[in-house]
């Protein structure tokens, strides 16, 4: 009998899909999928605007009189932007034993796992360029509790809400190494076991911050510069008007090894060090101290690197942005970065670094847009229960006389607030 694919063998396809879909996600599973969802489709462009969240400032005055006080608010814009098409295909042929036995879901298994698996690759990547905050040194490993519980303890400083929706997620031999402390952390219900989230999980409440192990963490390579530390060539524009849409900044770094080819790359994280370019509270505006009682100098990871010139100078694109303006409700850091200020790069030049990430669920945003239909094949859509949507297209090559049938999700990503979220290493 001919395989026709017909409607209900279709629903079939689609639940068997789903089965391994749901089952594979972690990281997708910890960031919002619903304030994107239904803002963007085919028909709306590779990027719409999503509004960011305003700050307020309060005002202290000595009989209630606010003559020459003014405020504003300021409303920025977070970019959710269409990704590449991520695309499974299988040949479709005699799979008529396997829908009456119920095994479609084992064969389509492989299929869905690489959809996710692809996915959350990408996601981190795009998580860790636009994670703002940082806890611990590249050079330093993930060894003890402790360094965990300083990404809490920097978010809680920062008044990020860390009772539920915040996430530390570790690489899986960092989990290997506190494998000793973690007996009893977590558990769930019996029959979610083999889901992987179940297995991700190591402590569900650590401190008020959920530990995942996830193999989609994304690497980067620190730049080629041998010399790590240089000046400041000119103020950035610390502007939050300028920064609102983007929540980068350009930065001009100077004192580098003259005329290198990726002097400074992607995902190279870039300390201030002059002496009181701070970190601070964006609500309550005061200084942040560690657990050593140091104050904690601002950081940037870049989102665009670049080649120095036959001076050493090049500039690059960070986020996330430092803002310092009078009064300004948006103020990240003490006080403004000048020209002359000294930096450091981290990390040994041309050596590969895998950061464990922290975040709040609503640092970042993912959702999907529908694939056109393909004309004269079979199509139809899933829609997970995070609202990512997948076509399911059934097509035949008369040439080659075979049928295949192709998985298509096409993820939007948006960065809503980078300083919820940061890079984690271990503490020196």
């Amino acid at each position: 009998m001919a395989n026709n694919l017909s409607s209900n063998t279709m629903t079939k396809v689609v639940k068997g899909l789903a089965k391994g879909f749901e089952s594979s996600q972690v990281l997708t599973k910890t960031v919002n999928t619903s304030l994107v969802a239904g803002e963007v489709d085919a028909s709306t462009g590779d990027t719409v605007y999503l509004k960011r969240s305003v700050e307020a400032l309060a005002h202290e005055t000595a009989g209630g009189d606010l003559t020459g006080v003014t405020d504003s608010i300021i409303a920025g814009r977070a970019a959710a932007k269409v990704q590449p098409y991520i695309t499974t295909y299988a040949d479709w042929t005699n799979k008529e034993e396997m829908l009456e036995l119920d095994e479609l879901s084992e064969y389509l298994k492989p299929y869905a796992t690489r959809l996710v698996t692809q996915m959350e690759l990408n996601l981190a990547a795009f998580m860790q360029k636009n994670s703002g905050l940082l806890v611990g040194a590249p050079n330093t490993p993930v060894s003890k509790w402790s360094d965990v519980a300083a990404a809490n303890s920097m978010m809680e400083e920062m008044g990020i809400p860390t009772l539920e929706n915040a996430y530390y997620v570790m690489n899986p031999f960092t989990r290997q190494k506190l494998a000793d402390a973690q007996n009893g952390l977590a558990s769930g219900s019996e029959e979610l076991v083999n889901q992987a989230w179940r297995k991700a999980l190591i402590a569900k409440d650590f401190g008020g911050i959920q530990a995942l192990s996830s193999n989609a963490l994304k690497a980067y390579t620190a730049g080629a510069c041998t010399t790590r530390t240089g000046t400041v060539a000119s103020a950035p524009d610390q502007t939050y008007v300028t920064a609102k849409d983007t929540m980068t900044q350009t930065l001009a770094l100077t004192g580098l090894d003259a005329s290198t080819t990726d002097a400074v790359r992607a995902g190279d994280l870039i300390r201030i060090t002059q002496a009181g370019r701070t970190r601070i509270n964006p609500h309550t505006k005061e200084i942040i101290f560690d657990a050593d009682g140091d104050a904690i100098q601002y950081t940037y990871v870049v989102v665009t690197g670049g080649d120095t010139d036959a001076s050493g100078n090049v500039t690059v694109t960070v986020s996330a942005a430092a803002i310092n303006e009078t009064d300004g409700a948006y103020n990240n850091i003490s006080t403004a970065i000048e020209a002359g200020d000294t930096f450091s790069l981290l990390g040994s030049a041309d050596t590969a670094y895998k950061p464990n990430l922290f975040f709040h669920r609503d640092a970042f945003a993912v959702s999907s847009i529908k694939p056109p239909k393909l004309e004269g094949s079979a199509d139809t859509k899933y829609i997970t229960k995070g609202g990512l949507t997948i076509r399911v297209t059934k097509f035949a090559d008369a040439i080659k006389n075979v049928q295949k049938i192709r998985f298509d999700l096409v993820p939007v990503f948006a960065c809503l607030n980078p300083q919820w979220a940061g890079n984690a290493f271990g503490e020196s």
